[in-house]
């Protein structure tokens, strides 16, 4: 019987196996299925296509080649924060006869113009997202080299760049002329004019960006669907007026308030507007009047995701009327209303009914009636972020009505909320699968205990900084909880075996800053956690190199770790860790 068992899954199809694999989700499953059997080795390789680089010692006798023989069907490969020689990687990148369509180089010191070039000319037809947000020098020489190399990218992200003005930063490098570390509206107009198929691209955070650089973008990038331009100083209401009249394709916008900082925001720029396909809206400390929210009610837009964050003057009747004419919001996100209360949050909720993801992060004077009657009027609620509110306070029915819907709940810096709330919350939501309570600091052991023992779909947990808990406590096992982060909490060597027997399918644990964890309560975690990846030991002054070294070499699993200390391990030890697929942080 057993042999016909075995034939009968051998003659499965590659296609079936390869429609299973992916039911997997993530590709770091895909390691344990490639010991099996040479056909599972050769089908894991065959459908990964992403590839992170972490560390320069991952290259084999200073050659990638290996990699990318092996994995022919990368498409999307990731250089984030890369500390070795990045022109190389590029330069091989370029060579290796990969089809790259994603190459994400955020969080870099700078972008290698030899390696970008080439790799841009020879995936020139391929590559369609390219991620260099963050970087420490950015300037228009960079994105002369982008426009010019890569003319049929469709997303670009060049957010964010590290203020080079801040001497504390290690990259400052006072030699460089101004010009030379800074985006301006000559970059940005020849990338606009060379770069026309961008549907999305991101330029917050560029302080010389004017709105040449908007006008540039909207009349040359006609495919264009999304922009972000926060932190923008320079951008004015004549720059956001002319984009929204002049890109009819456009259905995201985000755009922040500093610049318009003495000013409302006028509202005949959008009631005006052609972009009727405008569905995302998201809006930061601008000032908002109730006028303008009636425009946006009345110019019909298909508005699907919404967002008024630190913005004021607008109050519930401006934000009801809108509401109201658009009950087909599925995120809306509410930061810092200051005059939203539980009685104003019950009627709102009467429009949101096909809301999925709602934000009201320090909205100050929410109680627990308000999350209650969110899940209880809003059907499709799938995911509650009500960070800084008083969840705590308050009451709810005594009959409660359970939702089993809600897969997410983030109840972060809630000062009020304690055990007995947090326990209820469990009973109301069983169906729960993330949870951050973390700077809760009124929440033990007890409320953990009771929230894990009611929630068995539970996935990720979040108890960071709740200086109450030692412990998970003691209970059934955790089957699919598979992230815990117990930042600076009081976790212990107690608390650490409590995890090891009861989560069994733990892949990451973070406690940074967990002064009583020592590296006795590490070992029993590793010995118990079959499928543990990544670990966070930073500041954990207790934890001894013979138990991180016990760990990296009985644990074939794990993947990552963040050291103690930066001087805990020597670069010789480095290598030798990452030589047994563990990379040391």
């Amino acid at each position: 019987m057993a042999m016909m068992e075995h034939h009968r899954w051998s003659d499965l199809p590659e296609e079936c196996w390869e429609l299973i694999f992916f039911r997997l989700g993530h590709h770091s499953h895909f390691e344990s299925l490639s010991l099996v059997c040479k056909r599972f080795l050769s089908i894991t390789n065959r459908i990964r296509n992403t590839f992170t680089i972490l560390d320069p010692t991952i290259l084999v006798h200073g050659t990638l080649s290996p990699f990318f023989t092996r994995f022919r069907n990368i498409t999307s490969i990731s250089l984030v924060q890369f500390p070795g020689d990045l022109n190389s990687c590029l330069l091989q990148i370029a060579v290796s006869g990969l089809e790259i369509e994603n190459l994400d180089l955020s969080n870099n010191h700078s972008l290698p113009v030899d390696g970008l070039s080439l790799l841009g000319e020879n995936m020139m037809r391929s590559l369609r997202v390219l991620n260099c947000s963050h970087m420490g020098i950015l300037s228009d020489k960079e994105l002369t080299v982008i426009a010019d190399s890569m003319p049929f990218l469709e997303e670009l992200d060049i957010s964010h760049p590290r203020d080079l003005l801040d001497f504390s930063h290690t990259f400052y490098l006072p030699s460089l002329d101004p010009k030379e570390t800074r985006v301006s509206d000559v970059g940005i107009e020849r990338l606009a004019s060379r770069v026309t198929n961008l549907r999305k691209i991101n330029i917050s955070g560029h302080q010389f960006v004017t709105d040449k650089s908007i006008i540039s973008i909207s009349s040359n990038c006609i495919h264009l669907t999304e922009i972000k331009l926060l932190y923008c100083s320079l951008i004015t209401h004549s720059g956001l007026h002319f984009l929204v009249n002049n890109c009819a394709n456009l259905n995201s916008l985000s755009v922040e308030g500093n610049q318009f900082s003495h000013s409302v925001f006028p509202s005949q720029y959008l009631f005006s507007s052609s972009a009727k396909l405008l569905s995302s809206l998201h809006m930061y400390n601008l000032i908002v009047s109730d006028e303008f929210l009636f425009s946006i009610a009345n110019a019909g837009f298909p508005l699907k995701k919404l967002t008024l964050s630190y913005c004021s003057k607008f109050t519930f009747s401006g934000l009801s009327f809108l509401l109201r004419t658009h009950h087909s919001l599925e995120y809306f996100s509410l930061i810092s209303v200051m005059f939203l209360d539980d009685a104003l949050m019950v009627e709102l909720s009467k429009h949101l009914s096909c809301l999925i993801t709602l934000k009201l992060n320090s909205c100050y004077n929410l109680t627990n009636w308000s999350l209650y009657i969110l899940a209880k009027n809003c059907p499709f609620l799938e995911n509650i972020d009500m960070q800084g509110a008083k969840v705590g306070k308050g009451c709810f029915e005594a009959n409660f009505k359970k939702n089993p819907r809600i897969k997410a709940l983030d109840l972060a810096r809630n000062v009020d909320l304690s055990d007995e709330c947090l326990i209820r919350l469990a009973l109301i939501f069983p169906g729960v699968e993330k949870v951050d309570v973390s700077s809760c600091p009124r929440i033990t052991e007890k409320g953990v205990l009771g929230l894990l023992n009611n929630c068995g779909e539970i996935r990720e947990l979040n108890i960071s900084d709740c200086k109450g808990v030692t412990s998970i406590g003691m209970g059934p096992v955790l089957e699919k909880l598979e992230v815990i982060r117990a930042l600076r909490s009081e976790m212990d060597d107690v608390g650490l075996f409590m995890i090891g027997v009861r989560c069994r399918g733990l892949v990451s644990l973070n406690v940074k800053g967990c002064v009583e964890v020592t590296g006795k309560g590490l070992v029993e975690v590793s010995r118990k956690c079959l499928r543990l990846k990544e670990i966070n030991v930073d500041r954990c002054s207790r934890v001894s190199r013979e138990s991180v070294d016990w760990i990296v070499f009985s644990r074939p699993s794990l993947r990552k770790i963040i050291a103690p200390s930066e001087s805990f391990v020597t670069p010789n030890q480095r290598k030798l860790f990452l030589r047994h697929g563990c990379f040391i942080g």
